[in-house]
């Protein structure tokens, strides 16, 4: 199965054309063609992702990178090819460049691709509803299956890629990003229990505000992990505590960060940074502060309840030092671990690819074209299949 998969659900658009197949528990995918477009550097100026600018440069990279995943993966030209190009323009109609550019997009030969993916939540809506919209013209435009995506259930099965067997059952996933903090079981059947959650902010939300505590810049959860590695490296035995633990001793799987960035607020508010080692110290004490409550809470989780495999998925699994402890506590624990790619760590579409054939392999997905039904989701739970 081909699948054209579309992710527009923040400040990435991405699309991909990916072979999906399947053998017993065992997945495949090819990757025929993949781009991505960053506004990491355009939204740099206001700290954070501005929603209106999200969604202008989608409307603006989305149909020239869909052309040209469909030129990379070498799909031609058709001469003699009937299309539904009004139906298909009357999704677009509050775009309408996009839907002038969607008549580049008549000439390709299409008959290898089966389904169009598209991420329909969590997300920003005014980013979402570019992707959305998009896709459901494609789908028109082409005559193809159209499958709503859920944006965290890419992360989840993001670790299967490019080959892998489907996780063992119970599976108990980490999910860590920029907006989501849960511990989850998934069963065979790919029904879904939260097992605990975030009380206030994602880790992810976390490591941004103390990056701008930090003064290091946007986006900042990369840039205190690069700070805390410099002290690693330079003092392997530090083993100093200057910020709590919140809820790490509770007996829930619930976690909670608010309290931690507030800590790194007052201290630095009382003791001033005054030169590099320093900054690489307090980024070190507030990342080992963050990991020790989410390491801990996972690992109460699987000595609580009895699982077959720890999988791992979100933005924050690119955390260097989160990898290798969660590493550490599946071998402990004997369990397999299933952990994506570091290229697969942020937003991208081959993760959303990844995720829709799952779904439809598992009749947990089915065609939709109409606006109520495609109506975006984005405060949807990860909780949610169709």
């Amino acid at each position: 199965m081909n699948i054209l998969s579309i992710e527009t659900s923040c400040d990435e658009t991405g699309v991909s054309l990916v072979k999906c197949s399947r053998d017993n528990e065992m997945y495949q995918f090819d990757v025929l063609g993949n781009n991505l477009v960053s506004q990491a550097d355009l939204h740099a100026t206001f700290g954070g992702v501005f929603p209106s600018l999200a969604k202008r440069e989608h409307a603006k990279t989305i149909i020239p990178l869909i052309e040209k995943t469909l030129r990379d993966a070498g799909i031609g030209d058709s001469k003699h090819k009937k299309v539904n190009l009004d139906s298909a323009k009357a999704f677009l109609e509050r775009e309408p460049e996009t839907a002038k550019a969607l008549e580049r997009l008549i000439p390709y030969e299409t008959n290898d691709i089966d389904a169009i993916a598209v991420t329909i939540g969590p997300g920003l809506a005014p980013a979402l509803w570019v992707g959305v919209n998009t896709a459901r013209a494609l789908s028109t435009l082409w005559d193809k299956l159209l499958i709503p995506t859920n944006h965290m259930h890419g992360h989840i099965f993001s670790s299967l890629f490019p080959s892998s067997e489907m996780f063992s059952f119970p599976a108990l996933t980490l999910l860590v990003s920029g907006g989501h903090t849960e511990i989850i079981k998934i069963e065979r059947d790919l029904s879904i229990e939260i097992l605990g959650s975030t009380r206030d902010d994602a880790i992810g939300e976390a490591f941004d505000k103390a990056a701008r505590q930090l003064d290091l810049g946007y986006p900042g959860g990369a840039l205190v992990s690069k700070e805390a590695e410099k002290h690693r490296k330079a003092h392997p035995a530090h083993a100093s505590k200057l910020f709590p633990r919140p809820m790490i001793k509770d007996d829930s799987f619930d976690v909670s960060y608010s309290g931690l960035k507030t800590a790194l607020l007052y201290y630095l508010r009382d003791n001033p940074i005054q030169n590099p080692d320093e900054l690489s110290l307090i980024a070190r004490e507030f990342e080992d502060a963050a990991l020790d409550v989410i390491v801990s809470k996972a690992e109460k989780a699987l000595r609580a309840r009895s699982f077959s495999s720890l999988t791992i998925g979100g933005g924050v699994i690119a955390n260097t030092e989160l990898r290798r402890q969660l590493t550490v506590l599946a071998s402990s624990l004997s369990l397999p671990l299933y952990i994506p790619e570091m290229s697969l760590t942020t937003d991208n579409s081959l993760m959303i690819a990844v995720a829709a054939f799952v779904a439809n392999q598992n009749e947990k997905t089915h065609a939709h074209t109409d606006l109520e039904q495609m109506e975006v989701q984005a405060n949807m739970s990860s909780a949610q299949f169709y």
